[in-house]
């Protein structure tokens, strides 16, 4: 296999793997009647967008819309009271999904046409004076955690300008290998860890070359991560 062939082969496969923009348009929608219900029954703010849709890594059909819910009430020492409270106002209104919580955060279910655009809205308190700090629930327990949207959002970022725009799209190949063949790749940090460092650092990966006696000053090409994914 040429290296042109493998990478129209994988521009490709990620084109075919990124949500197309109806699916965006009515997951817009299904978001503003959330909102209405929310703001009406005196609960959160506006929700913020944050996870793979956000970034810009998310996979079609597989990859959840993700939300923070800035609440309008005081921050309970139980984070179960504020799950609770945020899946009471969302089934009240009848959005045409099932709300429940699903800690970390309150998982939206849909049927029919949108049964492939599950929502997970998080109950989310600022903390004030931080730089975009949220407490929101722990997954574990029933108290809380600190989560910082704009850190993650900043460091997808990032991977992606030291890979010439490489990153994103490799995260939604593995993502929907993971997804297909049910291989458990639960976590992407190391991988992004790996895009911005070492072998997929560019500058990094040319003085290796050059102390290996190889040429050139570029990650692997695609004709060889085509071969490791298929190998």
């Amino acid at each position: 296999m040429t290296e042109q062939t493998a990478e129209r082969y994988l521009k490709g496969r990620i084109e075919y793997w990124t949500p197309p923009m109806q699916d965006r348009s009515r997951v817009h929608q299904i978001r503003e009647q959330i909102e209405d219900l929310l703001l009406d029954d005196y609960c959160a703010y506006p929700l913020r967008e944050t996870g793979s849709w956000s970034h810009g890594t998310a996979i079609s059909i597989y990859s959840d819309v993700d939300y923070f819910a800035p609440m309008l009430s005081t921050r309970p020492d139980d984070s179960s009271a504020a799950l609770g409270r945020l899946a009471a106002s969302i089934n009240r209104g009848g959005v045409g999904g099932l709300a429940y919580v699903d800690r970390p955060c309150v998982r939206v279910m849909f049927t029919g046409a949108d049964s492939n655009q599950d929502i997970e809205i998080t109950p989310a308190f600022e903390i004030n004076g931080s730089e975009d700090d949220y407490h929101i629930p722990d997954p574990e327990t029933s108290g809380w955690i600190r989560s910082n949207p704009k850190f993650h959002l900043d460091y997808v970022d990032s991977a992606q300008r030291k890979t010439n725009n490489l990153a994103k799209g490799l995260i939604r190949l593995i993502k929907a290998w993971n997804a297909i063949l049910d291989v458990k790749v639960s976590e992407l940090s190391s991988l992004l860890w790996t895009l911005t460092s070492k072998e997929f650092d560019s500058d990094v990966y040319a003085s290796q070359s050059r102390r290996r006696g190889r040429a050139g000053g570029a990650p692997p090409r695609p004709a060889v991560f085509l071969a490791a994914v298929q190998g």
